[in-house]
């Protein structure tokens, strides 16, 4: 599938600020997590999983998995995929994301 296909479907596709060049999507139902300040947040799921493509040929990569920071701190779990093994943080949406792509997004 291809991420307009996906938007087709009922899933959410954006362009992520940190790496324009990629398209991450989110299933109907999920979405994206709620950015802090915003309604939602404080009910926001555990944990959510994305498909994501490269933007311009809508090549399929593999997968991100976030944690909210609670989740996470319970036991840090490893993502080989990524140097040093560690999940990475993200400020803007306060999770902890693991990249499981296979390259390298801001090579």
């Amino acid at each position: 599938m291809t991420p307009a296909q996906l938007t087709a479907a009922g899933w959410t596709c954006i362009h992520p600020l940190r790496f324009p060049a990629l398209v991450l999507c989110a299933p109907p139902g999920t979405g994206l997590p709620p950015l802090p300040g915003t309604p939602g947040f404080a009910d926001r799921l555990p944990s959510y999983e994305f498909l994501v493509f490269e933007s311009a040929a809508g090549a399929f990569l593999g997968t991100e998995h976030l944690l909210r920071p609670d989740i996470y701190q319970q036991g840090q779990p490893p993502c080989p995929q990524q140097p040093g093994g560690q999940y990475l943080y993200n400020p803007r949406n306060d999770t902890w994301f693991c990249n499981r792509l296979g390259v390298d997004p801001s090579a």
